[in-house]
């Protein structure tokens, strides 16, 4: 400060220090609203921790769009912005904690949940998996073991994906538009894969393999598909059976935007596609539009930061609601699965994991089944799309940097790491990246283990250890096995061998490191 001020006359000097003390520009939690506390898994004990509760609710937060943490937000600028010149965000919130609050063992345990459901619960006996399943998982109904209660853990889920529709008691975010600076819609060329399991004739403009009923589509600019915008620009629909398939176009006079009603006209509508002739199952359409009114998707990870933040250290919000899980020497671990592993190593990538004050959010990491990044933070982002042998294997996931450690890219010259900026802000956290066979011969983890040419090892950096869960699928197939074909999506037997035990020991292990400093296995 002193080489900064030292020329300014002491009015000035006062002004200056008046101004920083007045108007604090923090992104925060302004407030936390908790509708229900209710006994969960039928106030069942778990060992000396007793009974647990279920907190539900949301969490209001706002981004100051001049701070230069958040300016790696895509379209930060163009949000609209509160009477504070703040962006505003809302996010489901559900908390799990010993209802005796003393018997907390101070870890809170933050899922990334996956395109809005629930994970993270490293009980055994769940019935993860199955749709069927989904709206149980979701609503808590069954602890399994109670491995995490035993210890007294205190889980917490959130919306982080602001295109995730209600439903099914899946989480959600409530981001902004961005709009032009004259308040006009921006607009964009979106590319929509489209692929079904049963015939249907009217789909979702997101409807693809991952996102076929949960996510909100962009809404076309035009539902005239018949006629040339002003610049010339004209939807398109292909289809092909694989990949490598010349695409094969389908003529616009035989689909329209809207909906088809069986026996009836086609309803005009931005957000659905029409095909009276059918989509079929083993193909991949692709759409070509322009789309309008992009999310501000990328708001996903202020929100993750700031709720962690928030919930491990401040006592209250803004209107002085206690925290529901506060404790001085409370601990933070984020864990994600797949998509959400993704998020994780995105959210670390971008430098999110220092708040607002520069101190670290979460101590511990366990990105699971999740070896790429994800293109959460861009203009029309569709983060529910993955990747896959011939499934939504053109969409963004493995950009570059591959690995935690820094690596030169032969192609872009680029040199860059996964932990360079939290390097930089001393904000890294302790991670235990875990994967299965299917990543590395489908996902493409093996670039998180070698230079990009394949040539030779990477080191890991200190605070990191990769784990290869070898003989096991992305997740593991549920008993009984069918005993003749068909196998579900697979032309072979699926492979049931299960994780959780690995991943439960894991757990520990990593624990011990963030909290006592025991060293992990190599």
């Amino acid at each position: 400060m002193k080489s900064i001020l030292g020329g300014l006359s002491m009015v000035g000097t006062l002004l200056v220090v008046t101004a920083f003390c007045a108007a604090p520009s923090e992104a925060r939690i302004t407030r936390i609203e908790i509708t229900k506390v209710e006994p969960v898994f039928e106030g069942k004990e778990f060992g000396s921790v007793g009974s647990y509760e279920r907190l539900i609710g949301r969490a209001h937060g706002e981004v100051d769009p001049n701070l230069q943490a958040n300016a790696i937000i895509q379209d930060i600028d163009l949000a609209p912005k509160n009477a504070r010149g703040f962006i505003e965000y809302v996010t489901d919130l559900e908390i799990l904690r010993p209802a005796d609050r003393s018997k907390s063992n101070g870890t809170l345990f933050f899922n990334i949940v996956n395109r809005g459901n629930k994970g993270g619960l490293f009980n055994a006996d769940v019935p993860f998996g199955p749709p069927q399943n989904i709206a149980d998982n979701n609503s808590l109904k069954v602890a399994g073991d109670g491995f995490m209660m035993k210890q007294g853990y205190t889980l917490v889920w959130f919306g982080w994906q602001g295109d995730i529709l209600p439903g099914n008691n899946r989480m959600t975010l409530t981001v902004p538009v961005a709009k032009n600076p004259d308040g006009s819609a921006i607009t964009g060329i979106v590319r929509g894969e489209l692929i079904v399991q049963a015939p249907l004739k009217t789909l979702n403009l997101s409807s693809g393999w991952f996102t076929a009923l949960n996510h909100s589509s962009y809404p076309s600019v035009s539902v005239d598909n018949r006629t040339p915008l002003a610049d010339g620009f004209l939807p398109s629909l292909t289809v092909r059976s694989k990949g490598q398939d010349p695409r094969v176009a389908i003529a616009n006079t035989e689909w329209s935007f809207g909906a088809c009603p069986e026996g009836g006209s086609v309803v005009p509508g931005d957000r659905q596609i029409c095909l009276p002739s059918g989509f079929e199952p083993g193909r991949i359409y692709e759409l070509i539009y322009r789309a309008k009114d992009p999310l501000v998707l990328g708001l996903g990870f202020a929100a993750t930061r700031d709720l962690a933040a928030f919930l491990k250290q401040e006592e209250s919000d803004e209107v002085q609601t206690p925290n529901p899980v506060y404790h001085p020497d409370n601990k933070a671990l984020v864990m994600g699965s797949s998509q959400s592993g993704r998020f994780i190593r995105s959210f670390i990538h971008l430098g999110f994991n220092a708040d607002e004050k520069g101190r670290i959010v979460f101590e511990g990491a366990y990105p699971h089944i999740g070896g790429g990044l994800i293109s959460l933070n861009v203009r029309f982002a569709q983060p529910g799309h993955a990747w896959g042998e011939q499934v939504d294997h053109l969409y963004p996931a493995y950009d570059f940097p591959f690995t935690y450690a820094k690596q030169t890219d032969p192609l872009t010259r680029r040199s860059q790491g996964i932990l360079d900026r939290c390097e930089a802000s001393r904000t890294c956290p302790k991670i235990f990246h875990v994967a299965t066979v299917l990543e590395l011969w489908e996902g493409r983890q093996s670039l998180g283990l070698t230079d990009p040419l394949g040539k030779r090892d990477v080191a890991e950096p200190p605070n990191v250890r990769t784990f290869i869960m070898a003989g096991t699928q992305h997740a593991p197939a549920r008993l009984p096995l069918p005993t003749a074909e068909p196998f579900g999506n697979c032309q072979q037997q699926p492979n049931p061998n299960p994780q959780i035990w690995t991943m439960r020991a894991l757990l520990t292990a990593l624990v011990g490191w963030v909290l006592e400093e025991k060293q992990p296995p190599d």
